[in-house]
């Protein structure tokens, strides 16, 4: 057991659990970067990660595996191509242990589609400012292009909002699968 500053004693099977979920994190997020396609799932994968953490080790502990495996995915592949998974897919997991742990069903689901609402607009606006993009460029998607401004974005929030909804609903999947048939065995 090591021992902390003020005394309590820390499992180390806790703190190897966390280290290799981290670099499982970065693996997934590297590979993400590396790979043509498959980005959203591979950081999907990653977010599991970090929900793994959630279920086995507990809320600190994966907090500690998401500002870990962040920073270090921040310095490479870099700032730029981490911003997915610092800003949509690392958090997301602990925002939703946390919600759903601390709200009944429908409740939950409200407080997360708001919360969601929320990450996309910055994580959106954030794009927009950090890549320098005219947001007139991105209205001329063929599809939407014949909408008014207003009626543009309002359409882009909530296709952004049915795939959230559909990586929230995947993640959840790939929870219970992990509890059913991982979680004790390794």
């Amino acid at each position: 057991m090591l021992l902390s500053s003020d005394g309590k004693s820390y499992d180390a099977g806790r703190i190897a659990g966390g280290g290799l979920l981290t670099a499982l994190v970065l693996v997934f997020i590297l590979i993400s970067y590396l790979s043509p396609t498959a980005d959203l799932a591979l950081m999907s994968m990653a977010s599991l990660g970090i929900a793994v953490a959630v279920v086995r080790y507990g809320f600190r502990t994966a907090i500690i595996v998401f500002l870990a495996s962040g920073l270090i995915s921040a310095v490479w592949p870099g700032i730029f191509f981490s911003l997915p998974f610092l800003l949509i897919f690392g958090p997301w997991p602990l925002i939703k242990a946390y919600i759903e742990n601390r709200f009944k069903n429908p409740t939950a689901v409200i407080a997360k589609q708001l919360i969601a609402t929320v990450i996309l607009v910055i994580a959106g606006v954030l794009y927009l400012l950090i890549f320098s993009v005219d947001p007139s460029d991105i209205t001329n998607i063929d599809l939407l292009a014949n909408l008014p401004k207003p009626a543009f974005w309002l359409a882009i929030l909530v296709i952004a909002e049915i795939g959230f909804y559909l990586y929230d609903w995947a993640l959840t999947l790939l929870i219970t699968i992990y509890m059913r048939r991982l979680n004790g065995r390794i």
